[in-house]
Order: structure tokens, then sequence, then C-alpha cells
């Protein structure tokens, strides 16, 4: 008897918004060295950095999850997934904190 296995919205949810705080706890480490911004920045120049690394993050936690709980045949193709999903949720945190800080810190 082989047992199917499901995704569960909650648990997508749950890893998106463990991925979402680290995102922004990132991006907050960045923002909080900042003394005096440019005034070219504009005045809500934090926002979107915030936005952009919260959304990244919220992403790659969900892409994380749905690479972990994938049934896969073998344990080689277990291990491969699971690195996938690792090298897939740094590397989408990477894209979020460039395009958040686009303009700003990195011109």
């Amino acid at each position: 008897m082989e047992t199917e296995n499901k995704l569960r919205g909650t648990a997508v949810c749950t890893f998106g918004v463990i991925g979402a705080a680290i995102g922004l706890s990132i991006i907050a480490a960045f923002l909080y060295t900042v003394r005096q911004p440019n005034p070219h920045w504009g005045s809500y120049w934090a926002l979107k950095p915030v936005i952009t690394c919260g959304t990244s993050g919220f992403v790659a936690g969900a892409i994380l999850y749905i690479l972990l709980a994938y049934p896969y045949k073998t344990l080689a193709w277990s291990i491969v997934g699971k690195l996938a999903g690792l090298v897939t949720f740094f590397s989408l945190l990477w894209v979020g904190m460039v395009a958040g800080l686009a303009g700003t810190f990195w011109n």
C-alpha cells in the first residue's frame, strides 16, 4: 500500500512566513547601518527593500517546502531535491536583496 504525499497549504504558508522573517531580518541588518540616508533616495527609500526582501523570502520559503515535501523515489534524488531547495532559497533571498537595494546602496 502506497501512501500519497500531499502538500498542505498551511505548511507552505508557514515556510513562507519563516522565509519572509529571515529575509526581513537580513535586510533590517543592512538598513540599520544607515545613519544619514542620501537625500536623492527620497523619504520612503527603505520601503522598497523591505517589501522586496519580504516577498522574495516568502516565495523562497514556499518553494523550499515544496521541494522538501516532494515524494522522491530514491535517496539520491531526495538529496538532490533538498540541496536544490536550499540553493533556490538562498538564491531567491539574494536576488530579493539586490533588487531591493538597487538604486540606494547599489547604484
